[in-house]
């Protein structure tokens, strides 16, 4: 066969057909591609990869394998490979003006799957074992303030988490604290719509006292949490699009 070997940027490939026994072997420092004949796009940045295939199939591995099809996308990142779902149903309307409104794969989702919806799963920090998975929204240099009965509205889809194990949600105003609220993992297969309310419903982590009208948000961050000691099992989720409505 054929080695490559792709430390950071862009590869686009377009194989023809391999014999077989004798794949081409596209190797970057989170994951190894097996082509069999086909034409995708693979992204590496030292500490993951993102693959895109177009035609025929490629084969994904790190400390997972997984076989990615035409049309599908895949990240690889600390050994979880794993295939980005179908693109997430919209947004029903809701009441209120949007205050505030985001697409997953845009600027800022930290490692976007393209083309589907994001998902970031990295090393825990010191003392904190649920940031293993944490998938941070786009800043948003001005703010939106908070209005009376302002909802924010999501979807999700996650994959490989024990039961017991919930969403957190954190809203983050200009001084970078958390205003945090939690949603149960809904356990049914596919993308799920969370609905919470703004004005009350998120409580300070400082103390500070629950989230009221006026205040300015600047950030959105989701992570995964649950009562069980330890570290979470090697799972990961997905966050669909994002809104914020005015009351």
């Amino acid at each position: 066969g054929v080695r490559l070997e792709l430390a950071a940027g862009r590869l686009r490939v377009s194989a023809a057909p391999r014999p077989p026994g004798s794949p081409l072997l596209v190797a970057t420092p989170a994951a190894t591609a097996a082509v069999v004949g086909t034409r995708f796009r693979l992204d590496a940045d030292g500490a993951s990869t993102r693959l895109a295939v177009e035609e025929g199939s490629v084969r994904l591995a790190a400390a997972q394998e997984v076989l990615v099809p035409a049309g599908a996308a895949a990240l690889a990142a600390d050994g979880l490979v794993g295939l980005a779902p179908s693109a997430p149903p919209p947004l029903p309307p809701a009441a209120g003006r949007v205050l505030w409104q985001a697409e997953a794969g845009a600027a800022g989702w930290g490692a976007p799957v393209d083309p589907g919806p994001a998902w970031r799963c990295h090393p825990p920090r010191a003392g904190d074992p649920w940031s293993r998975c944490e998938l941070r929204g786009p800043v948003v240099a001005t703010g939106w303030r908070v209005e009376p009965g302002a909802r924010l509205r999501f979807t999700y889809w996650h994959a490989g988490f024990p039961p017991g194990q919930a969403l957190t949600v954190h809203l983050k105003p200009a001084d970078e604290s958390n205003y945090a609220a939690m949603v149960v993992l809904d356990p049914a297969p596919g993308w799920h719509l969370a609905e919470l309310p703004v004005d009350g419903r998120f409580r300070h982590r400082g103390g500070r006292g629950p989230l009221r009208a006026g205040e300015s948000i600047h950030g959105l961050v989701w992570l995964i949490a649950g009562e069980a000691a330890g570290a979470p099992a090697a799972g990961r989720f997905w966050i669909g699009a994002v809104a914020v409505n005015g009351g």
